[in-house]
């Protein structure tokens, strides 16, 4: 667990300089959909998100390079990257994948 979020961007830096890649190769999602920075934060932070996964209702997010990270104090400190779903909906709660070390679900968000 990081307690300052600049360790995490200083972890991000050194695994993408030691050549790592930056999702497991069983990430079967097209690049092409992958969210930036500066989308994670305008389309998550902030709003309320509906569909799988256990959202973080105690704790702190934010957005480290093209990753939306999240603490949960005494709990875990993670990272995923988010992907659009071109044949998610609204209604079915799909529009988007999270990816994260150890969880992969769907939501969309709530307007």
């Amino acid at each position: 667990m990081f307690k300052n979020p600049a360790d995490i961007g200083r972890l991000l830096d050194g695994l993408d300089k030691a050549g790592l890649p930056e999702l497991p190769e069983e990430v079967d999602l097209d690049a092409k959909d992958r969210l930036t920075g500066s989308e994670i934060r305008s389309l998550i932070l902030g709003r309320e998100l509906n569909g799988g996964g256990a959202w973080i209702d105690k704790g702190t997010s934010w957005v480290q390079q093209n990753f939306l990270c999240d603490a949960i104090p005494k709990v875990q400190t993670t990272c995923g990257a988010i992907f659009r779903n071109p044949a998610g909906t609204p209604e079915r709660h799909n529009e988007y994948t999270a990816v994260f070390r150890f969880d992969r679900f769907e939501f969309s968000t709530v307007k």
